[in-house]
């Protein structure tokens, strides 16, 4: 074990020494030669790549639909789906709502519930508000399997029990969340 002098106070310390015992000062030691840097943690485990695989999954799903919106819609079809003014000489151009029909009613649902619970006097009402919608939600028997609902991926991640799961923004009110897969999770 060599020595070496501290830059600040000029007292003799051993090169292992982070700090000097003496003053506290850190000490700019050089590691040996034959000293190999250690090899750095592999941290990629299962949830990233999970996480990695959903994300690259929606990206080439969007590009998809956009690439089929775009070549297999017929001027008719086009046309058909765009509503009908009062007045057909309205030069401002109407802005479509391309969101599907199951999209619009389980919002609409949703939005007249939040209404009644935040209306609710007591947890019986609120209990009641949340049943309610339950029922309703399911009587629209979307299920599990969504497609074509437009909205934004906020979150990509997995539990304590290594399930992936994922929440979609649908608008700036509603977020859709799997509470069950999300159990175990913190937020970052």
């Amino acid at each position: 074990m060599a020595l070496i002098t501290c830059p600040d106070c000029n007292k003799e310390v051993s090169e292992n020494a982070p700090t000097c015992p003496n003053c506290g000062s850190p000490l700019k030691t050089t590691p040996p030669p034959n000293a190999s840097p250690l090899p750095a943690k592999n941290k990629s485990g299962w949830g990233k790549r999970i996480g990695i695989a959903l994300l690259v999954f929606f990206i080439l799903a969007g590009i998809i639909s956009a690439l089929q919106d775009k070549g297999g819609q017929s001027t008719s079809t086009a046309t058909a789906s765009k509503p009908a003014s009062a007045s057909s000489s309205s030069s401002t151009p109407q802005k479509s709502d391309l969101r599907p029909e199951s999209q619009i009613q389980f919002e609409a649902i949703v939005a007249e519930f939040a209404k009644k619970f935040r209306g609710a006097k007591n947890e019986i009402q609120e209990s009641t508000a949340r049943r309610e919608r339950a029922q309703a939600v399911a009587n629209l028997q979307i299920g599990l399997n969504i497609n074509e609902w437009i909205g934004t991926l906020t979150t990509i991640g997995t539990n304590s029990d290594g399930n992936a799961y994922i929440t979609v923004q649908l608008n700036r009110n509603l977020m859709l969340v799997n509470p069950r897969l999300c159990r175990g999770t913190r937020k970052v």
